[in-house]
């Protein structure tokens, strides 16, 4: 399998009434930035299947109490899975706008490193559009749906405070629950699909950098 993956993720955060021995303190706020974008082929027999994705997602948060966060993240994701077959290729596309509440709670090991837990309950819907093109001459035949989404999600990371106004971030993995409706444009049946998954890819990997004003 070869695979390229790219992520970047920017944090810029502004935090008032912080607590000297700690950035973390009671009454922070904070907003960041999320971006990110990956792409991979994998060889199938005589084929290679392509992916692609790119998201961007601005959050808010507030320390209701020192090192748990609650906010809000809104953001937009376009994924496209490109599959050759012997008659045809089948391009599927999905565009999601969604929002996803979340918990993060720090547990600092001392004034400067710490790691933390992320649970996210998200909302979304978009757009789902499958392209069927033959190999050689034909019609190429698309479909378009509706979809909306339902995921519920635990990540984890680190932080690491280089000064007291900069840190460093770093998040990876994703354990949790989704689910996905599908409706056709113009009406007909409905398709569901549902699932836990657990994703330790390296394209789950995330860094930030974080600024905090006092």
């Amino acid at each position: 399998m070869k695979r390229l993956f790219f992520t970047l993720f920017f944090v810029n955060a502004f935090v008032l009434g912080m607590f000297a021995q700690t950035p973390m303190g009671k009454g922070a706020i904070a907003g960041a930035l999320d971006f990110g974008f990956s792409t991979e082929t994998e060889k199938t027999g005589s084929h290679e299947v392509k992916s692609n994705s790119f998201e961007i997602a601005p959050s808010f948060g507030y320390l209701v109490i020192d090192n748990l966060m609650a906010g809000l993240e809104i953001g937009y994701k376009n994924s496209s899975y490109e599959v050759p077959g012997t008659s045809s290729t089948t391009t599927t596309t999905t565009s999601i706008f969604g929002v996803r509440p979340f918990l993060r709670y720090y547990n600092m090991v001392n004034e400067k490193a710490g790691f933390f837990g992320e649970f996210g309950v998200g909302f979304g819907s978009g757009k789902n559009e499958v392209e069927f093109k033959p190999t050689g001459s034909g019609t190429t035949i698309t479909t378009k749906k509706d979809v909306s989404v339902l995921d519920l999600g635990l990540k984890f990371g680190a932080v690491y405070f280089i000064s007291n106004r900069f840190a460093i971030e770093a998040k990876y993995g994703n354990i949790g629950y989704e689910a996905a409706t599908y409706e056709p444009d113009g009406g007909g049946e409905k398709t569901e699909q549902s699932g836990f998954d657990i994703n330790l890819k390296m394209s789950t990997l995330q860094f930030g950098l974080v600024l905090h004003l006092h």
